[in-house]
């Protein structure tokens, strides 16, 4: 296993700067009302039109092309330059290769460009933990604070925990087609629906997890 560099950095208000390609107007900002019957004509993206994202992206893709990036033909996030790998998530950036120097030089020309944010070594990413040995040549990941962050949301921080969420009877339990009978409850649909987004994509990395959450979900 290669012992590689990993490091994340982040960019400072995305969605703001871009370069605009159609005429967008907006209502004039609350305090700056110059006179009635007026709106603004916008010279740069903001946070709001559906053309932000694009924009950011297009921005940020041009610019590591620029600097002799190629970008994946397999996932479009992922750009590669001799030896350095960079992953894109909107606004938060991995870099990946053998060398540090050349990890810090493609920081600065992305400091040059964008205003940054480094985050030194990958510790934190969309809500995964990354925990490293560098010693041992090996790195862990978990969703321990997602997790406990999910059940206070939901006050269930004092439940039982059980082994695998597809354990005997508990998605059995709530099959529809048991002849079972049940009283029937009041539930929030959304809350319930909101929920098992959030089981779903906390159960991701474990492929066995995420089969026993989507059974249970499609209940």
């Amino acid at each position: 296993m290669e012992d590689l560099e990993i490091h994340q950095m982040d960019i400072v208000a995305a969605f703001l700067g871009g370069d605009l390609e159609e005429e967008i107007y907006m209502e004039q900002p609350e305090g700056f009302e110059q006179k009635d019957g007026l709106v603004c004509l916008l010279r740069r993206s903001l946070y709001g039109p559906k053309q932000a994202p694009r924009i950011r992206n297009k921005k940020l893709h041009e610019y590591l092309i620029k600097i002799g990036f190629m970008q994946s033909t397999l996932d479009h996030c992922l750009y590669i330059k001799e030896g350095i790998y960079l992953a894109v998530w909107v606004d938060n950036l991995i870099l990946i290769g053998r060398s540090m120097d050349a990890i810090t030089e493609i920081k600065r020309r992305l400091g040059n460009e964008f205003e940054m944010k480094d985050l030194g070594e990958l510790k934190n990413f969309l809500g995964i933990h990354v925990t490293r040995d560098r010693t041992a040549r090996v790195l862990t990941i978990d969703q321990e604070a997602y997790t406990n962050t999910i059940l206070e949301r939901f006050n269930m921080q004092d439940s039982k925990p059980v082994s695998h969420v597809s354990v005997s009877g508990v998605v059995r339990a709530l099959d529809s087609s048991s002849t079972r009978s049940i009283a029937p409850i009041s539930i929030d649909v959304s809350g319930v629906s909101y929920l098992c987004g959030i089981l779903v994509r906390s159960t991701q990395l474990i492929s066995a997890e995420a089969l026993g959450v989507s059974s249970l979900c499609r209940t």
